[in-house]
């Protein structure tokens, strides 16, 4: 990986005038804003149709796409809905709420597959699109099953996601930004994966994925996804991992996988209580890297570290993750300090989808941490944020990716999603247009100078 930077924003964060960020005009201009602030990469959340909790990391499916982000106006151009067939959106512009957006956006495409189904000239490119995706069929008996509808309108669904998806990532590569991706390691209980393909899961009573008792989750953390067997996927050569990293290399040019450490060992929880689980580790990455050809990932390997995970990781040569917010307990030998990185072969991010913003995890940190962050950046912290994005730009790390939210200089307001809660305000969180300006472009422009990246 050369040295360059990115920006960490995942599309129901951007403007729009119909509740939620989607693949119309805004993410467009998304791409150009990037461009002119000459970042190289635009790292998203996943893509798949939410479940419980509104968490893009519990979906009904690992290979089908989120309807919510289907673009209306672009269906007008499909000449699917006309202008005057969408219905002002009676929301906040700042927040997204997600039942009434759910809403909203399925009565529209109702709308538009009704007209669909009069006479469309993409007929031919639909069908194309249903005989070419065998994962499709599945999906759609599994959603019209639990919605009690016409399994035809999933694909319907489907096929717009898609069809509204390719170009713009065609368009940001043109642009010279590749986009990062993301691999959620398990899927939700209530998903077509469990239900069509069951061998592959554990299906003893009680056992869920999480995490062990700690000082901060004293009972631990029941996440409530099923295990895999993965003697069961090493029997079928892991076709349907292959298959799954596949299909998301067509939507996205690195891929960043969650979690990691499971694939070395992981958790087994059970009231509380639990035991470790040995995962496939090399073998797994050994024939997909096989089936693939490469392996262009991202190992999201923060939490506990090992030497065997650290030579695990390096046998593939996946970048690793370095977070800022952690690097200040006061240890020398924090691995998160910059010069404590192992390598230059590492991605350095001030916090993720799950860290409080900058600003508003100094505000919340304790006198210690903001003295020791106020030493190390030799500022009197009143621009934090900025203070440590220059850390990171500064630092060896190959890649630098930063939340938006930073960038803004936003506080706990902006936060995308606090862990192990379920809460409206997860993944809520909404920029204005006023927040994307040339301005601001100009500052992430000099920032990625500043750290000669690109």
């Amino acid at each position: 990986m050369k040295r360059a930077s990115g920006v960490l924003l995942h599309i129901t964060n951007l403007p729009s005038e119909q509740g939620i960020g989607d693949l119309g005009q805004w993410a467009y201009a998304w791409v150009d804003f990037l461009a002119a602030a000459k970042q190289q990469y635009w790292q998203i959340l996943p893509l798949g149709p939410t479940g419980y909790g509104d968490s893009p990391y519990s979906s009904f499916s690992a290979f089908a796409g989120n309807p919510l982000l289907i673009s209306l106006d672009r269906l007008v151009a499909d000449e699917l809905l006309k202008p005057s067939d969408i219905e002002k959106y009676d929301g906040p512009p700042h927040k997204v709420l997600f039942e009434r957006i759910k809403e909203y956006k399925h009565a529209h495409l109702q709308k538009a597959y009704k007209n669909f189904l009069r006479g469309s000239p993409l007929r031919g490119e639909f069908e194309n699109f249903c005989s070419s995706n065998a994962w499709l069929e599945h999906y759609a008996l599994f959603m019209a099953k639990r919605d009690s509808g016409d399994s035809c309108f999933p694909r319907f669904e489907q096929f717009l996601f898609f069809r509204q998806f390719q170009p713009l990532k065609a368009y940001a590569n043109k642009k010279g930004i590749q986009i990062v991706g993301d691999m959620p390691m398990y899927v939700a209980s209530d998903s077509v994966d469990k239900e069509e393909w069951p061998d592959l899961f554990d299906q003893e009573r009680g056992f869920s994925a999480g995490t062990p008792p700690s000082d901060i989750f004293p009972q631990g953390q029941s996440w409530g996804n099923p295990l895999y067997r993965w003697d069961k996927h090493r029997e079928t050569g892991y076709r349907w991992w292959i298959d799954r990293a596949r299909w998301l290399l067509t939507l996205v040019d690195i891929v960043r996988l969650d979690y990691f450490g499971g694939y070395m060992r992981y958790w087994a929880n059970n009231g509380g209580k639990g035991h470790w689980r040995n995962g496939p580790a090399y073998d797994l990455f050994e024939k997909t890297r096989q089936a693939l050809g490469g392996l262009p990932f991202i190992a999201e390997d923060l939490g506990e570290w090992t030497p065997e995970l650290r030579d695990f990781r390096n046998r593939f040569n996946f970048p690793g993750m370095k977070i800022l917010q952690n690097a200040f307990d006061g240890s020398r030998e924090n691995q998160y300090l910059p010069e404590n990185f192992d390598s230059t072969n590492c991605v350095v991010y001030t916090g993720t989808h799950d860290n409080d913003t900058t600003k508003g995890w100094y505000q919340h940190a304790s006198f210690n941490v903001q003295q020791r962050v106020r030493d190390y950046v030799k500022a009197d912290g009143r621009d934090v944020s900025w203070d440590l994005l220059k850390v990171a730009t500064r630092s060896k790390a190959d890649l630098m990716i930063i939340p938006y939210q930073d960038v803004l200089c936003l506080g706990s307001e902006a936060r995308s999603n606090t862990p192990g809660t379920v809460s409206a305000n997860n993944w809520a969180w909404r920029m204005q247009p006023q927040m994307v300006t040339a301005k601001i472009a100009d500052s992430l422009g000099w920032l990625t100078r500043e750290g000669h990246r690109g």
